[in-house]
């Protein structure tokens, strides 16, 4: 059931559309706060697999990324994957496969992360020492 009257109690909280009968309370209505570029980097990697994750995204706040790139200037990694760590561990949405040395590898695609998330890119087949980056582009967007 919607609420009927606007000047029925916390009317005002929210985005509100009359459906011809009712008062309904909308959907989140997607936005922009701010844009955002983020960089991870480490120029003595661990042998292996390494992780370039940026800090949490903060409380009130859903950041989008549309491109997420990353390089191993040294050595051909094994394979560059893009995704995030939420609790339970990381998860990936793209894989590049031995994308050559010095070579970015890039996903171009909307990636939403919510409070608490950690946007991360492992890199595989790192060689000790190994410079390695890891840069993300999008938007944020303020939530009540």
């Amino acid at each position: 059931m919607g609420i009927t009257n606007p000047a029925e109690q916390h009317f005002e909280r929210g985005q509100w559309g009359f459906d011809g009968t009712l008062w309904r309370k909308l959907p989140m209505v997607w936005g922009f706060t701010d844009g955002w570029v983020g960089q991870a980097a480490n120029e003595n990697a661990d042998a292996g697999v390494n992780y370039l994750e940026l800090a949490a995204i903060p409380t009130g706040e859903v950041w989008t990324a549309y491109v997420v790139s990353a390089i191993d200037v040294n050595t051909n990694p094994a394979a560059i994957s893009f995704g995030i760590y939420i609790t339970g561990g990381r998860k990936y949405f793209w894989i590049v496969p031995s994308p050559g040395a010095n070579t970015f590898a890039s996903w171009a695609s909307l990636q939403i992360f919510a409070a608490g998330d950690i946007p991360s890119v492992a890199i595989e087949g790192c060689t000790l020492n190994d410079y390695i980056v890891a840069r993300w582009w999008g938007y944020k967007m303020a939530v009540a």
